[in-house]
């Protein structure tokens, strides 16, 4: 029998294998000090959302595969990174690393609200905050 589906707010550092099936709801590219990146929106069945951040290293990888409204299975969330607690200027921040079926990686960070909902649910199943 094949392992269920995870959900977005499900991540955490407790668990090393995660199986996530998503679609992209928005994509959108940006360019600041001529480098140039793309973002997105990715949703689970169940309604939860995250903000994707690929970097322009990975861009040129990812950016004509993964498209708007199409379905992705990701089958691993390989690491837990770096993560900034909101602290004067600095906003909150956790880095995740992905890890597909494939072996294909992708670094993601979440931002701000999304880091809120990391955190809320990692203190929920670990009894601890990052």
């Amino acid at each position: 029998m094949a392992r269920p589906f995870d959900k977005i707010s499900e991540i955490n550092e407790t668990n090393a294998l995660w199986k996530l099936a998503v679609r992209i709801q928005h994509k959108w590219k940006v360019a600041t000090s001529n480098l140039e990146h793309f973002e997105m929106v990715v949703i689970d069945k169940m309604g939860h959302d995250v903000h994707v951040v690929v970097s322009s290293m990975l861009m040129k990888s990812f950016d004509a595969v993964l498209l708007v409204d199409i379905n992705y299975v990701i089958g691993v969330v390989d690491e837990v990174g770096y993560t900034q607690k909101k602290m004067g200027g600095k906003k909150a921040q956790v880095n995740l690393i992905l890890r597909d079926l494939g072996n294909n990686t992708l670094h993601c960070t979440l931002w701000e609200g999304y880091v809120t909902i990391y955190s809320t649910s990692n203190k929920r199943i670990s009894g601890k905050y990052t």
